[in-house]
């Protein structure tokens, strides 16, 4: 039954090519936007899904009150970390990682010219980072890296571009005049990952980051927990610590009570963040690695993909029922011959359902034309593979396509009176007329709705580009690393260098004496 089924549906689509291909045309558009706009948002939902027991690793993250407002930061003290890997059974492993920036590292080459970069990635931390974070190492020892001071691991493509074919393990790059030995070269960052960098230094070579600290926010603190263990009911335990270690040292620096202190305003609020939530986390944290996205932003697009979905399947039942006059005759010869009304409707849902597939085929097609202009919109590197999942997701959307674009067309088409219909007195019914209407109007409204919604975003981006900011931007330059550029200059860059090397870092360790920010 199914083959002949299909041998009806594919000779009533050939023998009406032009409605056959409006339909398969508008049908395909519509699945292949949705698809982009998925393709997206799957992007977006996929952050840091990569690493091994994603699920049991979170990330410290603060909220400062002061008196009157508060202000949540990702970096936090981080003497926290070793205190709670301690004191909190429930941690399995936990790393402290510190993020440095505008850094110069050099090296001589074998013709003994000195070659120097500006890197502006840097991590530095030690070799729980390994055991924490499941990164592919692909030269090295994962147990040992980064143990000793003076060590520093490579991602792939920065080892390329320092050292081309050469071997980099065991070659040595000098920063503030250390030399740094390369012990292992780590596979680049994925793209779908909150982290940002090039290279790891070991924190051993640190100074500062030895000291005790539960005041400064100066690092980023992460934290595998045991199977089983309620997140919550461990961050539940973080105020005692606070209270014990973070309120001593407030009252020998302040020299105040904790009471006192907290009764200003002033207190410390530190929770966990999952790691698959940092990238769409509603929170607004400073000093993000990298730019986070936004929740709402993904949940609006998934809501325009379905709607450009609908409007597809809308489009699909007004072209279908169009046509009711010319399938009315076909449909009343084929009940007096003996067809039941169930047969009819399989026929027409199996026409559906080959043009669902045909549909889906051609956006699949015109989503590999359009992806690479599409990543150069959305500034990432994203693919349709036709895996397994892939496979069957797409077979799962042309039975949905094809049920709901097909289901109403195939019921009103059988419904016909045969006696009416071979009479030549078919007019169609009121109700039907007020459905497909009702469609129409439905179609339209979201299409007007989509398109007023893309002129106000792209009047507001126009605005955001285009709006005076007070100076001329063709007559202003951006000088990286300018301080060089003189011999005096030279005396602060090395300044700020051995300054850094001590650990006290402007711009990313915040002191807590910043009372009113």
């Amino acid at each position: 039954m199914f083959k002949n089924n299909l041998k009806i549906a594919l000779r009533s689509l050939l023998k009406q090519r032009v409605y056959s291909f409006i339909n398969l045309l508008g049908l395909a558009v519509g699945v292949a936007s949705c698809l982009l706009i998925l393709l997206f948002v799957q992007n977006e939902f996929s952050y840091d899904k990569f690493f091994q027991d994603h699920e049991r690793i979170y990330r410290m993250v603060l909220e400062r009150k002061y008196p009157g407002h508060s202000t949540f930061y990702t970096v936090v003290p981080h003497s926290f970390e070793g205190i709670m890997k301690r004191d909190f059974p429930e941690v399995d492993e936990s790393v402290t990682i510190f993020n440095l920036d505008n850094l110069t590292f050099s090296y001589k080459n074998e013709r003994d010219e000195l070659i120097q970069f500006d890197e502006s990635t840097v991590l530095a931390s030690d070799t729980n980072f390994l055991r924490v974070f499941s990164f592919p190492l692909l030269k090295g020892n994962r147990a040992t890296a980064l143990n000793l001071t003076n060590e520093i691991l490579l991602t792939e493509s920065t080892a390329k571009r320092y050292f081309g074919e050469d071997e980099p393990m065991g070659k040595m790059l000098t920063f503030a005049n250390q030399e740094y030995k390369v012990v292992g070269i780590l596979a680049d960052v994925p793209p779908n990952s909150h982290f940002m960098f090039n290279m790891i230094m070991s924190s051993s070579s640190f100074p500062f980051f030895k000291n005790e600290n539960f005041t400064t926010f100066s690092a980023y603190a992460y934290f595998k927990l045991k199977p089983g263990t309620d997140y919550l009911a461990t961050e539940a335990k973080i105020p005692e610590t606070v209270n014990t270690y973070a309120a001593a040292e407030i009252e020998k620096n302040l020299g105040k009570s904790w009471a006192d202190y907290t009764r200003e305003g002033n207190g410390y609020r530190y929770f966990f963040q999952p790691l698959t939530s940092i990238h769409l986390d509603t929170v607004n944290l400073e000093r993000q690695m990298k730019p986070a996205g936004n929740k709402t932003t993904v949940y609006i697009l998934i809501s325009v993909a379905v709607l450009i979905l609908i409007i597809a399947c809308i489009n699909f039942m007004n072209l279908s029922t169009a046509r009711s006059a010319e399938r009315a005759k076909e449909v009343g010869v084929r009940k007096v011959m003996g067809s039941f009304k169930q047969q009819l409707i399989n026929q027409f849902l199996t026409e559906s359902f080959v043009l669902s597939a045909l549909g889906v085929g051609l956006a699949v097609g015109i989503i590999y034309f359009i992806l690479p202009f599409f990543n150069m919109l959305t500034d990432k590197n994203l693919a349709l593979a036709l895996t397994p999942a892939t496979i069957l997701g797409l077979l799962a959307l042309i039975v949905f396509v094809g049920l709901l674009a097909g289901s109403y067309p195939s019921m009103v088409l059988s419904s016909f009176n045969p006696v009416v219909v071979l009479k030549g007195k078919f007019t169609g019914s009121a109700r039907g007329k007020w459905i497909r209407n009702g469609l129409v109007i439905f179609q339209f409204w979201i299409s007007i709705i989509l398109m007023i919604s893309t002129l106000v975003i792209q009047q507001q981006m126009k605005f955001m580009s285009e709006k005076s900011l007070g100076f001329d931007r063709d007559q202003v330059l951006v000088v990286e690393r300018g301080l060089n550029l003189t011999p005096q200059a030279g005396k602060n860059v090395v300044g700020r260098t051995e300054t850094l090397a001590t650990g006290v870092r402007s711009g990313r360790i915040v002191s807590d004496s910043r009372k009113g920010e």
